[in-house]
C-alpha cells in the first residue's frame, strides 16, 4: 500500500513540476536576451565584443560556455562570422538583434502583434497618423490616329503633347483654316486648351501626397489605425506573411513583419478580387475595396489587373504590457486600368487609354494617451 501511495504521489507530481518549469514567452525572450552580444562579459556591447566574437569564430580564441552563449546571436549553438557581424552592427547602432525563430516562432511573433494591435481598440488611445503616397511611375498606352498605339511614361507625354499643340496651332494659323468648318475649328481650340491643362497637371501626379491628422479615442479609430483593412480585429495569419521577427535593442523590442508579393490579380489566371480587404494584403493593410471597379456596368472604365509588393509592418512593442507604442505600415501597389472615351460619331471607334500606376504607400502611427471623443 505504501509503495502504491508513493508511486501515485510521484505520478501526480509530474504535471506540477512540468508546469512550474514552463516559461512564458516574455521570460523566454528575456532569458535569451540577457547579456546577448556581451562576449567579454563586462556589461556592455561594443566593438570589442564583436572583435572577440570574430576571433572565437575563426579559432583564434578558446571561448568559455558563457562567452559562446553571449555571442551566439542566431542561437545555432556556435559562434560564427555572422554572429560577429550582428554584434558589430548592434554596437554601432545600425540594427538590433533579431531574435531567431528557434527562440520565438514566426507564429508567436505574429500573435504578439495581433494581440497588441487589437488592444489599441480596447484601450482607446489617441492616434496621430501620417500617410504618404509616392507615385514613381505611371505608364500610359493610348491610340493615336497618326502613329497607331503609343506607349510611354506619363512624364514623357509632355513633349508629345507639346508637339501635338504645335501641329494644331499651325493648322489654325494656316490658310487651310479657311477650309475647315467653324465647329471643327472650335473643337481644335478646345483640344489645344485641354492639352495645355493636362500637360501642366502631369507633374502634380508625381508629387507626394501627404496627409496628417489626429484621431481621438472612440469609434472613429477604424479610419486611422490599420488592423485588418478597416475592420477592428486583426486577421493577419501566419501563411500571409513571409517573416515575422522580434528584434531587441537596449531593452526595447520591435516587431518586423514582411509579406510576400501578391499574385497579379486579373492576369495569369488570377481572378480580380471582389473584396480587396479579404486578400492577404487586405488583412493587414488599409486597402479600399475595388468592388465597384470589378462589377460590370461602367462602360467608360475597365479594371485590368492589380498587384501588391514590398509589404511590411514595423512597430515598437512593450513586451510587458503587450501594447504598441508606434507602428509603420508600407506597401507598393500596382494597378492597371483602361479609360474608354466614347465617340459621338458612330462611324469612329471608341478610343482607349491604359494606365499602369505604381504607388508606394506608407502610414506612420504614433499611439498616444487616451483622449475623450
Amino acid at each position: 500500500i505504501l509503495t502504491c501511495i508513493a508511486v501515485c504521489m510521484v505520478v501526480a507530481a509530474v504535471p506540477v513540476m512540468a508546469f512550474a518549469s514552463e516559461q512564458t514567452l516574455e521570460e523566454r525572450v528575456a532569458a535569451y536576451c540577457e547579456n546577448l552580444g556581451d562576449t567579454d562579459g563586462n556589461g556592455k556591447v561594443n566593438v570589442t565584443d564583436a572583435r572577440k566574437a570574430l576571433r572565437i569564430a575563426v579559432g583564434l580564441e578558446i571561448a568559455t560556455a558563457q562567452e559562446i552563449k553571449n555571442a551566439d546571436i542566431d542561437n545555432d549553438g556556435g559562434v560564427t562570422v555572422n554572429d560577429a557581424r550582428s554584434i558589430l552592427r548592434y554596437a554601432v547602432n545600425l540594427s538590433g538583434f533579431d531574435i531567431p525563430n528557434s527562440v520565438v516562432s514566426k507564429a508567436e511573433v505574429l500573435n504578439l502583434f495581433v494581440t497588441a494591435a487589437n488592444k489599441v481598440k480596447e484601450e482607446n488611445p489617441g492616434l496621430d497618423r501620417k500617410t504618404t503616397m509616392v507615385t514613381p511611375s505611371i505608364r500610359v498606352t493610348f491610340s493615336d490616329d497618326d502613329i497607331g498605339i503609343k506607349d510611354m511614361e506619363l512624364y514623357d507625354t509632355k513633349a508629345y503633347i507639346d508637339e501635338k499643340i504645335k501641329e494644331a496651332e499651325a493648322v489654325l494659323n494656316s490658310p487651310l483654316a479657311l477650309l475647315i468648318p467653324p465647329e471643327k475649328l472650335e473643337e481644335l481650340r478646345k483640344a489645344i486648351k485641354s492639352w495645355n491643362d493636362n500637360k501642366d497637371n502631369i507633374d502634380k501626379m508625381y508629387e507626394p501626397q501627404v496627409e496628417t491628422f489626429h484621431v481621438k479615442a472612440g469609434r472613429s479609430h477604424y479610419a486611422a489605425f490599420t488592423v485588418r483593412g478597416k475592420v477592428w480585429s486583426s486577421r493577419a495569419e501566419s501563411e500571409d506573411v513571409k517573416s515575422a521577427v522580434l528584434s531587441y535593442q537596449n531593452g526595447a523590442y520591435e516587431i518586423k513583419i514582411t509579406y510576400d508579393d501578391s499574385p497579379t490579380y486579373g492576369a495569369y489566371g488570377e481572378a480580380l478580387p471582389t473584396d480587396i480587404t479579404k486578400i492577404p494584403y487586405g488583412r493587414m493593410f488599409d486597402l479600399e475595396s475595388y468592388t465597384t471597379y470589378v462589377k460590370p456596368g461602367r462602360s467608360d472604365f475597365r479594371f485590368n489587373s492589380l498587384k501588391f509588393k514590398n509589404g511590411a509592418v514595423d512597430c515598437k512593442i512593450n513586451l510587458s504590457t503587450l501594447s504598441l507604442e508606434t507602428a509603420t505600415y508600407s506597401f507598393t501597389q500596382i494597378w492597371d486600368y483602361t479609360v474608354i472615351a466614347k465617340s459621338e460619331n458612330e462611324e469612329e471607334k471608341d478610343s482607349e487609354s491604359r494606365y499602369v500606376i505604381t504607388a508606394k504607400n506608407t502610414a506612420e502611427y504614433i499611439i498616444g494617451q487616451s483622449t475623450v471623443q
